[in-house]
């Protein structure tokens, strides 16, 4: 395990488009669980104008190896012209989770 990242990557989504981003990420194993958070309201400016939205959050679990293919797969997926995709590395978790991140995604 040493030397392998896991990231936590967060994106919003109108809560329609959400579980089908979900089920397809999983599916082509760029994540090994995505996480669907539904009812969040989104405040934002977008365009230059004050917007509010009904969304829901994804967040997914993957590896380093994995993140630029999934970062792709959401941007050409997405219904969004710019969707909110943030990656935050972590380094702990138990270590059976971290390993079954890691096979589930190989």
């Amino acid at each position: 395990m040493a030397g392998r990242r896991y990231y936590l990557v967060l994106s919003t989504a109108p809560p329609g488009k959400a579980d089908f981003l979900a089920d397809k990420i999983v599916a082509i194993r760029l994540a090994a669980c995505v996480s669907v958070l539904p009812g969040i309201l989104s405040h934002y400016v977008w365009k230059d104008k004050k917007e509010k939205s009904r969304e829901s959050m994804l967040v997914a679990k993957t590896t380093g190896a994995k993140l630029a293919e999934l970062t792709r797969f959401i941007e050409k997926n997405h219904p969004y012209e710019t969707p909110e995709i943030i990656a935050l590395p972590f380094s702990r978790g138990s270590k059976t989770y971290l390993e079954w991140i890691f096979e589930s995604v190989r």
